[in-house]
């Protein structure tokens, strides 16, 4: 898993995989049993943004558009968000988890 072409495409395919039969999106407890499979070691703020799904969304299904831009996400954004742009087009989701983040980070 060393190759970040081959990542993202078995990271992909763990969310096609986990979907139950006729649903479109994962649901939120799978998602993040395969989050911490997958990105455990890779992005250090893996446990934050569990602990805030399980705060904020833990009674709604992952879509796979959040699902696909979280991966972007954490690849471009700097654990310090400083390069983040709130004018950006991120999922909702990842917009309020870095405001979320900022302000635990400001009150440290």
């Amino acid at each position: 898993l060393k190759s970040e072409d081959r990542f993202r495409d078995i990271y992909n395919y763990a969310y096609l995989f986990s979907r139950e039969k006729g649903q479109k999106c994962v649901q939120f407890e799978t998602a993040i049993g395969i989050w911490r499979l997958l990105l455990e070691g890779k992005w250090p703020l893996l446990d934050d943004w569990c602990d805030f799904l399980s705060k904020h969304h833990s009674n709604r299904a992952i879509s796979r558009d959040t699902w696909q831009q979280l991966l972007d996400f954490i690849k471009s954004i700097k654990p310090d968000f400083s390069n983040f742009d709130e004018n950006a087009a991120w999922p909702y989701l990842l917009d309020e988890f870095v405001t979320e983040m900022k302000e635990k980070q400001a009150a440290a």
